[in-house]
């Protein structure tokens, strides 16, 4: 994805609102949070929809182990989340009570005992700033950005974030001490973050699971957000292009029969069928589906790469005060994204 966003500085690619008269954004198989979010001084070089079943594939997901639940006699989190009560406090309240020493040594280690989630950095932590459907730029409907990753409620999440991940309740793969196995799939782990791809590296799991969305920031929350990750195909065309009406009417007509005949195969075959185990798990990625959330900041690392990747970044122990991580980068990420939005604006 970054490439693009490179290019498009450069001048390298068509402005997708412009340039490619054949391209229908407002069609249903375009995805209209990516147009709204990613249109910078009015101008779209990169877009993406149902033209790759990646951009539903990469969408986050959390994912629990039923059999684990059942044994420690926990309820699946299921109604909770129809009920739009599954918020990060309802989360962090099971993951506190769900770890075990269980080679009763007094102390949690990786090989040996059960923990309440397992996460690696660029996961739970990166999905945790989108809980409240925050975003690193906002861009306004004059196409105006704004640095916006620093206020009550993102001050308040990570607070929440770090109260759980710093007890022994949790294990973060690359930051804690290198574990070489696989505790989710060990069954030693009640949660992992995974994304809706990867769901078929489970398939094989001896454990019954369940698929839920990430909780939400608290109850009055508009939906259960979902962090689509860089790891996902984008399109741009390039300026040296022979005939961008052509290529705009190509664009127009794979994307829609993604949108026919691609994307309902991945998500209602694959996904919601071969790698789900249970009706209300083919139910929760519906919601997660619709949550699905698209950030310029997280995408273009370039203005800021330490506030881009935020709850990663946060992750490290020197980091965890976020008030003066943010102030100390505030100023240069200002600039940054001021001259961008210029460069976009005269380009």
């Amino acid at each position: 994805i970054s490439f693009a966003f490179n290019y498009a500085k450069e001048g390298y690619v068509l402005d997708w609102k412009t340039d490619l008269r054949w391209v229908d954004l407002d069609k249903p198989w375009w995805d209209h949070d990516f147009s709204e979010n990613m249109a910078m001084a009015g101008k779209l070089f990169a877009m993406t929809g149902d033209i790759s079943h990646l951009s539903i594939g990469a969408t986050f997901c959390m994912i629990f182990n039923k059999n684990l639940f059942d044994q420690y006699l926990i309820d699946y989190p299921y109604q909770t989340v129809k009920d739009g009560s599954w918020t990060f406090e309802t989360f962090a309240g099971i993951v506190r009570t769900a770890s075990v020493d269980l080679d009763g040594d007094g102390k949690m280690t990786p090989e040996n005992d059960l923990y309440g989630i397992t996460m690696g950095i660029w996961d739970i932590p990166v999905q945790t700033f989108y809980s409240a459907g925050d975003r690193v730029i906002t861009i306004d409907d004059n196409g105006v950005p704004s640095l916006t990753p620093f206020n009550e409620r993102t001050v308040d999440i990570f607070l929440k974030f770090f109260d759980l991940v710093e007890n022994y309740n949790c294990y973060i793969n690359g930051i804690d001490p290198a574990y070489e196995g696989n505790m989710f799939r060990e069954s030693r782990a009640f949660f992992t973050g995974a994304s809706m791809g990867s769901l078929v590296n489970l398939r094989d799991m001896e454990s019954d699971i369940g698929i839920i969305p990430a909780p939400k920031y608290n109850e009055s929350t508009e939906r259960y957000y979902a962090l689509v990750d860089a790891g996902q195909n984008v399109f741009a065309v390039p300026i040296t292009a022979g005939d961008p009406e052509r290529t705009s009417v190509i664009l127009e007509a794979l994307c829609a029969e993604g949108y026919r005949s691609v994307v309902p195969v991945f998500f209602e075959e694959a996904l919601q069928v071969k790698y789900t185990r249970d009706d209300e798990s083919a139910a929760m990625l519906e919601i997660i589906r619709d949550g699905r959330i698209f950030d310029y900041g997280y995408y273009d690392a370039t203005i800021s790469w330490d506030l881009s990747y935020i709850g990663r970044n946060l992750c490290e122990p020197a980091n965890r005060d976020f008030a003066s991580f943010y102030a100390s980068r505030e100023k240069q990420a200002e600039k940054n994204l001021e001259e961008l939005y210029e460069q976009y604006l005269n380009g």
